[in-house]
């Protein structure tokens, strides 16, 4: 029998992926360690941009659809985070990419602990109130359709 939070299941299930991928880049950061950054950080920032892309594109616009609610509404404000979240992904990219252990340690903890906090509030309100309202408006054949349409990306 299949679940009725097809979407919440599949999503949740990716930000626990990448919650532990992040794990791994924070300690990366807090040990000076740039090239170990520079391995978990490619899987990490590559997972949560496809992860940002599933919702922006595919997400988003179906829940749109489905309420009505354009240009405000939590797909609004999911987008403002999802740029904001870009803006430390490419941060700590090109921190990664200088190879100074210094500078990673001094400049590190401030990027890694403000993603942290925005990917923590951000996860917190997808997962316990777009997922969930998500799972309600869109049921079966359609939840499933939709979250073929994310994997195939």
């Amino acid at each position: 029998m299949q679940s009725d939070n097809v979407i919440s299941d599949f999503l949740n299930a990716d930000h626990r992926r990448l919650d532990a991928l992040w794990v791994e880049c924070r300690e990366a950061i807090a040990a000076g360690d740039t090239d170990t950054l520079r391995a978990c950080f490619a899987q990490f920032a590559s997972g949560l941009r496809r992860h940002i892309v599933w919702e922006d594109t595919i997400l988003f616009p179906a829940f749109e659809e489905q309420t009505g609610m354009r240009d405000s509404g939590p797909t609004a404000v999911m987008r403002m985070e999802h740029r904001e979240i870009e803006g430390f992904l490419t941060r700590i990219e090109s921190l990664a990419a200088s190879g100074v252990a210094d500078r990673l340690k001094r400049e590190g903890a401030s990027l890694q602990a403000g993603l942290s906090d925005v990917l923590h509030a951000h996860n917190v309100k997808e997962e316990n109130i777009l997922y969930p309202m998500s799972d309600q408006m869109m049921r079966g054949e359609k939840a499933a359709a939709l979250v073929a349409r994310m994997k195939a990306l």
